[in-house]
């Protein structure tokens, strides 16, 4: 008698229960990749969650492992109750839309209900190397109510061998792989499904329907990149920002290389005066580097106030002693202030870690010595960085108001790019102002130096009948004077 009544208690309250009854799906495949979708769902209305009709959410917006946006058409062309045209109105959310079917004004009672929601979607298809194929999530796992039956049927060109079509679906929660569906293709080439279990709130049918390529229109190259530019509108306003910083960089970098022409080069006998060649290196690379100490240094022995020695190691390598010899009388001499640090309280000192601070200290010498001395001679023509810069903030500002701002890999990606590319050319644009390349000139008007190899290596070259001169790594002098 107790389970009698329990069995009765049960049976009365699933029957009052609001469901779905049974949600089909007639979905139309045309040649040219659109679908046409038709649902018919049919619910059993308590009043409670259907009250003025019910709520289809459409998934239109997607999104693939980097976050890039594709977006689905969706085109309503029909909606009834009870074969009646019903109501409705869309409201987007942020996967796609929700059709809400019914009146404000009118209420539904309890009761059995049909409604049939008719619409044009496309970009649903996958185009694979061997095969296409239809992924379609039949009844979306969106429903708070439960579904006691589910099936769909897809119709595809009557051109596709019926033994060529492939079928597989996957029911439950959204990622479920369970299957508790029967399918099969039937002789007309019609691909029908049907769940055989009851579907739980947010539960739902997806299902997989594949076929031979050739059949169905694949979108060409520019369409699928037209619509993946209108789908990531961010990404084109990047693409669009880089062409136009490329082009600007581009126009900016005919403009400099005009400002940098040397002119007529006249042959000089002479260096320019009070330059050293550590400084006239420094001049030509626009920047300090270990040859500027090692062409200076060179220089001081050729002028007798050191001798270079050079020991090898004992099984290989080796290292370059520097003997003191005369002090520099011109105390306002760079050469003064390097023989100090080089030989403070010592006759010589070898070229090595173990003397790493002295080392130090003289390339600082050195170093300031040429930016004071060549103060007024290099431009880095920044108008021109900063007209790049420019493009870049108002392209990633830009790109700010079409991005998710849960995804910004992308705009960190352009970002980065744009900063790479401003470097880069901030370092190409550098160049001499017009003082700078007069002094230039000059440099290129003394005899070519010729470098045998970099460090401390000095070469002993024939000069032409007036005897030799030391070359080394910018300094050029003969034995009997300047060349």
């Amino acid at each position: 008698m107790i389970y009698l009544l329990l069995s009765l208690l049960i049976s009365f309250t699933l029957s009052a229960t609001e469901r779905i009854t049974d949600f089909n799906s007639d979905i139309t495949v045309h040649q040219d990749g659109s679908m046409t979708v038709a649902e018919t769902i049919k619910v059993k209305g308590e009043a409670d969650q259907i009250r003025r009709g019910i709520v289809r959410e459409l998934p239109t917006k997607y999104k693939d492992r980097i976050g890039n946006y594709y977006n689905v058409g969706l085109d309503i062309l029909e909606v009834k109750r009870d074969g009646q045209r019903e109501p409705y109105h869309i409201e987007a959310v942020p996967n796609g839309k929700k059709i809400y079917i019914g009146s404000k004004e009118r209420f539904l009672g309890p009761g059995y209900y049909t409604f049939d929601i008719t619409y044009k979607t496309n970009r649903q298809l996958g185009f694979f190397d061997d095969h296409d194929e239809l992924y379609w999530n039949v009844t979306g796992n969106g429903w708070r109510l439960p579904i006691d039956r589910a099936s769909a049927t897809v119709h595809l060109p009557k051109e596709i061998p019926s033994d060529k079509i492939k079928v597989e679906g996957y029911t439950g929660y959204q990622g479920s792989k369970s299957q508790e569906y029967d399918a099969r293709v039937q002789a007309d080439g019609d691909a029908y499904f049907q769940t055989t279990k009851p579907l739980n709130r947010a539960q739902g049918l997806t299902i997989v329907t594949s076929f031979p390529k050739g059949y169905i229109k694949q979108p060409s190259f520019i369409q699928t990149w037209w619509w993946f530019f209108s789908d990531n509108i961010h990404l084109f306003i990047a693409a669009l920002g880089l062409l136009l910083l490329v082009i600007f960089y581009w126009w900016a970098s005919i403009q400099v290389s005009r400002t940098q022409r040397i002119g007529t080069i006249i042959p000089l006998f002479y260096p320019p005066k009070n330059m050293t060649p550590g400084l006239v290196r420094y001049i030509t690379t626009m920047k300090y580097d270990s040859k500027v100490l090692a062409a200076d240094i060179v220089d001081m022995a050729v002028r007798g106030y050191l001798t270079i020695e050079y020991k090898p190691g004992l099984m290989w390598g080796g290292s370059y002693v520097l003997h003191k010899k005369e002090e520099p009388s011109d105390h306002k001499n760079l050469y003064v202030k390097m023989f100090k640090k080089l030989f403070s309280n010592k006759e010589r000192v070898s070229l090595d870690s173990k003397n790493r601070l002295i080392l130090q200290s003289t390339i600082g010498e050195v170093e300031a010595d040429c930016a004071a001395k060549s103060a007024g001679l290099f431009s880095s023509h920044g108008f021109y960085t900063l007209g790049g810069v420019g493009i870049s903030i108002i392209t990633v500002l830009a790109m700010l108001g079409f991005v998710d701002r849960g995804n910004l890999f992308w705009l960190y990606i352009a970002g980065a790019l744009y900063v790479c590319i401003i470097f880069i050319m901030s370092v190409q644009f550098r160049g001499y102002t017009k003082k700078g390349l007069s002094v230039k000139r000059d440099i290129d008007g003394v005899c070519k130096i010729k470098i045998t190899r970099i460090g401390l290596m000095i070469k002993i070259v024939p000069h032409k009948g007036k005897g030799e001169r030391v070359c080394a790594l910018g300094a050029c002098r003969t034995a009997g004077g300047h060349c």
